[in-house]
């Protein structure tokens, strides 16, 4: 838990009655501080940097069975997209 508590902090008291909202939101803050986290490795911010490394970030909602993926330019999570088969 220790390890989630800088994101409840960015995060703020949780209000009364939005206890599912705001679990849903601390869940993908702790996803967004795993990727700062993993810029802190001198060798895999040289390699981000350098462009030969891309971190992404995933969300999936076991209740609802949705994958939602971090957008790097806005910080949304958005649902992901299937592309169409081929066949």
């Amino acid at each position: 838990m220790a390890q989630v508590a800088p994101a409840a902090e960015r995060l703020g008291p949780r209000g009364p009655g939005d206890r599912d909202d705001y679990l849903r939101r601390l869940e993908q803050a702790s996803v967004e501080l795993s990727l700062e986290n993993l810029m802190t490795f001198p060798c895999v911010r040289t390699l981000v940097e350098r462009g030969r490394l891309a971190l992404h970030g995933a969300y999936f909602g076991i209740a609802s069975g949705r994958l939602l993926l971090r957008d790097p330019a806005t910080g949304r999570f958005e649902p992901a997209e299937i592309p169409p088969r081929t066949a």
